[in-house]
């Protein structure tokens, strides 16, 4: 596998009604912010020397209340999985409620793409790397899994012949470098913003990747300067008071400094061009 590729991948959620929904407050959707990013994401990939085409992992609350840009961006010949229905912490899921909220997502998926559903990403990548419950549950709907965060040292303990837990699952895997202060989930969302480019260019030449492609992946927020899926903070007055101007404030780890973000991931696709969608290249993995 040449080190010279990289997969892109999109988290492809409604940061307002996720962030909403979590705290029991009244939601509201951001549907012109998901156009606007998708259209942004396309733009960055029109310009890219590598494949144009990748995979979004979409919740399914985002297929059921916008099908027609899941159908969008489908019919753009990119691929659709699975990022959960209510992108919530699965580790604090049940079994039963994991399964029934993959149910619901694929679901809607499947109905506003007319695709089958080969992939899943957990929320946050919430899915701890130890249960083996729930990544059987998984086996039972997917091909491939891509929640799995670990270090190079701890890959061979979780996947033998490219799949997890000895299960019929294969596993895209985000390998974890140790870093001072924070350990860096490389490479994509804030990490990516906090990351020097040419830290990231010498990691994903690292030997892991002689076994394994780097993987980028972002969000929709993250493609934007004008901010759309920020929460304000009338929208938080049930909140503390404290609590919510603390939000204020850290929404900017999420919506701010996007501009030298995508600077940042277009000279990383131009180094390591986008391999193409996740269920494309499943075929370059030993089975």
């Amino acid at each position: 596998m040449s080190t010279k590729n990289s997969f892109f991948t999109v988290d492809f959620e409604d940061f307002r009604y996720d962030f909403l929904n979590k705290r029991g407050l009244t939601t509201k959707r951001s549907p012109d912010g998901l156009h606007q990013s998708y259209a942004a994401i396309k733009e960055v990939l029109e310009k890219q020397n590598g494949n144009r085409k990748c995979t979004f992992f979409c919740t399914g609350n985002v297929a059921e209340h916008s099908p027609e840009l899941i159908k969008q961006i489908s019919d753009d010949g990119h691929e659709i999985a699975c990022h959960s229905n209510e992108h919530k912490d699965v580790s604090k899921q049940s079994n039963y409620e994991f399964e029934r909220d993959i149910e619901k997502a694929i679901n809607s998926l499947t109905k506003a793409s007319a695709l089958e559903i080969k992939g899943y990403r957990a929320p946050m990548f919430s899915l701890h790397k130890d249960d083996i419950q729930k990544y059987k549950i998984l086996a039972k709907y997917f091909v491939y899994d891509s929640s799995l965060i670990c270090t190079s040292k701890e890959l061979p303990k979780f996947i033998q012949k490219n799949k997890i837990h000895k299960l019929n699952l294969y596993e895209f895997p985000i390998i974890e470098m140790k870093n001072f202060p924070v350990n860096l989930k490389m490479i994509g969302g804030t990490y990516l913003k906090i990351t020097p480019t040419s830290k990231i260019k010498k990691w994903f030449l690292n030997e892991i990747y002689s076994e394994y492609m780097p993987i980028i992946y972002m969000h929709p927020y993250e493609f934007l300067k004008n901010k759309p899926f920020w929460v304000s903070f009338s929208e938080l007055k049930n909140l503390n008071f404290f609590k919510n101007i603390y939000f204020q404030i850290r929404q900017h780890q999420w919506h701010s400094f996007n501009r030298l973000n995508i600077d940042k991931l277009s000279c990383l696709l131009e180094n390591f061009p986008n391999k193409g969608p996740l269920e494309q290249n499943l075929k370059i993995k030993n089975t």
